[in-house]
Order: C-alpha cells, then structure tokens, then sequence
C-alpha cells in the first residue's frame, strides 16, 4: 500500500493526470480506507477538492453516466456509480446497444452472485443481513430513453444512443442522467521556479473546454497564527487542517510580488464548456517565490517601450516589432549544451521553467504590436506561451519544422490592430522539388547530386504570413520568418533557402496585388539566418543578387560544387540593424546572424531600441545565464508606413 500511496502522490506532485472523474473517487477511497490519518491529509491536499466535497460529489456522479466519446476514435467510454461498485465500460461506438448491454448485465451478474453468497453465509450463520443491505437477486433490465420518455430502440450503435440528455434505466433499481464529454483537466502543472515580477503561466491539458468557459483562482500559503492582516480575508482557505491559503487572483496568468516570497502558490482551475461545468483541479507549487536576479538588463529596455506605439497622425502609425531567436528546451536543456555549448551556465538557469518566465516578462514588458520567435517548443507554445500571450491581446500562430520535429518557427501580432489575411507556410525543400518557377534552379542544383540532396533533406521551413492593418486599411504586410540551416560550411545552402522564401514572398505579392489593387503590399523578412552581414544570404537579401562566381559557392567543398548560379529577386529589402556588433554571444562565437529586413519604400525605421551593453551581456561570462533566458539578442525596433 505504501508503495501505491507513492504513486498517487507522484501523479499529484507533477499535476493531475486522471481523466475519469469515477476512478479519482476509487483512488480517494483506497486512500481514506488503507493508510494512514496523516496520509489521508496528503491526499487531501492534493486532491481536487477536500475528501469531504469528495463524499458529496460521489452521491451527485451516481446518479449520473459519464461518457467520454471522441468523433472519428473507435471506442467510448461508459462510467457510473452502481450498487455500491463504479464501473467503466469500454465500448465500440459502432456497437449495438444490445451488445453493450449484455456487457453490462454479465458485470452485473457477477454482482449480484457475489452479493448472494455473502447472503447465504450470513443465513447460514443465522444472522441477518443489516436492512440497507440489499444484494440484487435477479439481474436487472437496462435501457435507455431519448426526451423523456422515447425508448432508443436495442439496435441503435452506441454513439447515437448515449447522448446529452438521454436516460438509463436500470431495472426498476436506478435512473442515470447521461452527460457527454464533461469539461475535463486532463493535466494541470506548475513550473519548478517561481520568480518574483515574472508572469506565471500553468500548463494546462483539457478536454472538451472552451477557454473563455474556465475559471481560475490563484492561492498564496500563510501562516495561520500569523496576525498579518493578510489572514484576516474572509476568502481564508483551509485544506487538509494544516495549510492556510488566501485567494490572490482570479486570472489564468498571475504575477507574484514581492509579498509572495517565500511562500508556495496553490492554482484551483474549473473546467467549462457553455453551461457545462467540470470537476474543479488544484495543484500545490513544489517550491517557494524567490526575488530572482537583482538587475535584468531588458528591464532598462523596457523603460523604451512604456507604451505601444500608435504614431503622430493618422496617415503615419508606427509598430513595435520584437524578433528573438527563444532557444527551445530541447536544445538549451540538454547534455551536449551544458557540457559543451553553455558549459559558463549554471544548469538551474538552463532549465525550460526559469527561461520561459524570464521570456514571458521580457516579451510582455515590450509592448510589441508584432513578435516572431524562433526554436519554439509546439507543445509549449500551445499549452503556455499562447494562451499567456493571448491574455494581453496577442494572437499567435506556429510552424512546425518538417520531418515532425518538435520546435519550429512562431509569429504573435495584437488583435486588435491586424487581421490574419492568410497563413502561407512553406518547407523549402519541398518548394524547391514541387513549385515550377524554381525548376531552372532545381536543374542547375543537380548539377552537384550531394548538394541537391544537402538542400532537399533540410527540415528548414519558413512561417509566412499576410496581415491586413486594420488601423489604416490601404496597408498589407507580409512576415517572413524562418530559422536557416545552422552548419558553418553551409553559406551555398543558406543562399538558396533565402532565394526559395524571397521568391515565395514575390508570389504572394503577385497574388495579393491581384486581389486588391489598389492596396500597398509591404515585406518584413526576418530571422536566425545564421548568416553574418558578409555572408552570401546576406548579400542577396540587401543587393537583391549573386553573382554566379560567388565565393560561398565553394564553402561546401569540391563534393557540393554546381558550377555557380546568378541568384537575383525583386524585393527592395534593406536591414533595420545593420551596424550591431553581435546578436549571438557564446563562449566561442559571437556575430550578428539575426536580422530584420524590411521593404525600405514602403515603410520607415522610426528607431531601434538600443541593444544591452557589452558589459551587461559578458557580466556573467556569455550567453544564455541568469538574467539573459536565450543564447540570442532580442532585436526590437519601431517601424512605420512612409
């Protein structure tokens, strides 16, 4: 038993994880019955809710039939409370009702026979049975009635018999409401470092909940001899009779203070869904609020970025726009980098936890209008970093490298001023097999079989966009965001992934101009082009051409040589940065690779926000470490329409 109490508090240290709201009562019953007073206090705590609510909420589910039922997914789940026992069927939706039925009656049936020989040997000892015993002697009839009164005929499949509103009778012994796909937290979590000042945002996994629908509230722990004023609040808490809690906020992020150090944070969470409500889930942070770092350099970068920018007159707006290269978890929180490539970092501050709170804190302090982001985990962009954006106006949307890799390439823009025209993602290797214009470069490239296949087996994609400013409706813009592949001796493969986005760009022009023409269609095209100004990439971009003599058509050695190929585009593109010393500061390298380029006809640098100083960035030897949470510089800059 102590070793199944040890799994239960596992599940509950790391967050909730057990879907069927019947089999989180079974486990509280184990509990209650087979350990400890002190471990049913644990239990207690981390439970969703006190085991006295528990009690309670298990009289209301039995007289309900919870089904768990997925469009397009073979099985269904059936739960319910009977005659004492919880049962949970796992049923084809296709199947007929009489089926399932007969599944029912044979779970029964072995009910009813082991309630009969209990009987019969108190009989036989001549003692009675107590009067609330009242084993099933027969096995009872079910069905199941549509509107009231309506009998769903036995050859119906089981996805159409068990829906929202339906009845199940059970003999003339119980009647079940049916609820369909209850909203559900299938996993809640909080990180593993709490920082003063830095957004907290949970990660949260659901079923069958709308966002908007679901409610929160954050809990601070105090001391309950304490005569702070703080624990005179009437929304004092109490679980387990030992922890005092104070509610702190009723916001899905939450940011704690200074007031907050040293203490340990409960977040309660209530799934919805319309007028559907779900079992609430609380979790207990596994380690206290610190100050965190003394000085942060982007807070004095803030102090530039106050307010967003809206532009002195209607006919001029300005935007902020934030480009960071994030450095996904899979990479910074790794072996390789933090015995080789970060081995200066302490391993704490590498940790995914600490950086993504400094991220929130420095993104959200920015005030941008738009924000592209690059090695961006999918599971966290859509679990933390979307939702904790979305809080403050920012809508996003992700692009995953091919070859299901994990991490790829985020756009974030503020609602209230663009409009997603159109997403018009695109994998360079397969643009380059699969577009006609580039078959005269397909043709040149195969001219070298190891540089064709260099390019075409790269996972490098490019997240394109077309917003719409809805502030000044004559103005479209193309994002271009990409990550390029990262080798050093691959400046001739870099060149010609450039050249696949900026004539995919050029298309889009064509398209859009088309659609409307009497809009301006303007370009930024940005990202970790792992690319210094000297390089070929760069060339192209700012020139708009390469000439076929190149010299880094030579950088992939004699095996990866075509022979040279004049590479040219249309776009009139120019950097916002082009004079900043570095954007990348490692032990043992440091350029810029980062760039924002934008359509210098169209639109306007306003200003850059000045980069930290080389002194606050080699403080702590390089990057990434304490105060800065990725290995890249965040460019941020204003821009606006000429």
């Amino acid at each position: 038993m102590q070793f199944l109490f040890r799994q239960f508090t596992g599940i509950f240290a790391t967050g909730i994880t057990i879907r069927n709201p019947v089999k989180l009562l079974n486990i509280r019953n184990i509990v209650q019955k087979r350990t400890s007073f002190a471990n049913k206090k644990v239990f207690d705590v981390m439970c969703s809710r006190p085991l006295s609510h528990l009690v309670d909420l298990k009289m209301e589910e039995s007289q309900n039939v919870v089904v768990r039922c997925i469009d397009g997914k073979e099985t269904m789940n059936i739960s319910f409370h009977f005659k004492g026992k919880d049962y949970n069927f796992l049923r084809s939706q296709t199947e007929t009702l009489d089926k399932t039925f007969v599944r029912m009656s044979q779970n029964f049936k072995k009910l009813a026979d082991k309630a009969n020989k209990r009987r019969a040997k108190k009989l036989k000892k001549g003692t009675q049975p107590p009067e609330e015993f009242n084993p099933l002697v027969s096995i009872p009839e079910c069905s199941i009635f549509h509107d009231g009164d309506k009998l769903v005929p036995l050859e119906s499949c089981n996805h159409d018999a068990w829906i929202n509103g339906a009845i199940l009778r059970i003999g003339d012994i119980a009647t079940y409401n049916v609820t369909v796909n209850i909203p559900t937290i299938v996993k809640l979590k909080l990180p593993s470092h709490f920082i003063a000042g830095c957004p907290l945002f949970p990660y949260i996994e659901t079923e069958f909940t709308q966002d908007e629908c679901c409610q929160f509230s954050w809990f601070v722990e105090v001391d309950g001899n304490s005569n702070s004023p703080i624990n005179q609040s009437e929304e004092t808490k109490k679980i387990g009779g030992e922890r005092n809690w104070i509610v702190i906020s009723d916001e899905r992020t939450f940011t704690p203070s200074l007031r907050e150090v040293g203490k340990h944070l409960l977040l309660r969470c209530k799934p919805g869904n319309g007028e559907k409500q779900g079992i609430p889930v609380e979790v207990i942070s596994t380690s206290k609020v610190v100050t965190g770092p003394d000085k942060i350099p982007f807070q004095q970068r803030h102090k530039e970025t106050t307010e967003r920018c809206t532009g002195a007159m209607y006919e001029v707006f300005s935007f902020l726009m934030i480009f960071m290269n994030y450095s996904t978890d899979l990479y910074a929180n790794s072996d390789f980098s933090r015995d080789f490539l970060f081995p200066h970092c302490p391993a704490e501050f590498l940790v995914g936890d600490y950086r993504q709170q400094l991220l929130l804190k420095e993104i959200s302090g920015y005030n941008g209008d738009i924000i592209c982001l690059q090695e961006v985990d999918k599971t966290y962009f859509e679990r933390s970093l979307s939702p904790a954006l979305s809080s403050i106006g920012l809508e996003g949307t992700f692009c995953s490298k091919s070859g299901g890799t994990s991490e790829g390439e985020a756009l974030f823009f503020r609602r209230d001023r663009y409009e997603l025209l159109g997403q018009h993602d695109i994998v360079l290797g397969d643009r380059l097999k699969e577009d006609p214009d580039n078959a005269d470069l397909l043709n040149s490239l195969s001219r070298s079989q190891s540089f064709l296949e260099n390019i075409l087996s790269r996972t490098t994609i490019a997240q394109v966009a077309m917003l719409h400013d809805k502030w000044n409706p004559g103005k479209k813009l193309i994002v271009a965001n990409t990550h390029l592949y990262f080798r050093p001796n691959a400046n001739h493969v870099r060149m010609v992934q450039t050249l696949l986005i900026l004539h995919h760009i050029q298309q889009l022009i064509k398209i859009y101009q088309h659609k409307d023409s009497g809009g301006t269609v303007s370009v930024l095209f940005l990202g970790d082009l792992n690319s210094s100004p000297k390089s070929g990439a760069y060339q192209l971009i700012s020139s708009g051409h390469v000439p076929a003599n190149s010299v880094h058509w030579y950088t992939g050695g004699k095996e990866e040589f075509c022979g040279g190929i004049q590479l040219s585009h249309q776009l009139k593109l120019k950097s916002v940065c082009p004079d900043i010393p570095y954007t990348n500061y490692v032990p043992a390298f440091m350029e810029t690779i980062d760039h924002v380029t934008y359509s210098h006809d169209t639109i306007g640098v306003e200003r850059v926000v000045p980069m930290p100083s080389h002194e606050e960035v080699t403080r702590l030897s390089a990057l990434p470490n304490e105060v800065f949470p990725s290995d890249h510089l965040p460019l941020v800059c204003d821009l606006k329409w000429l």
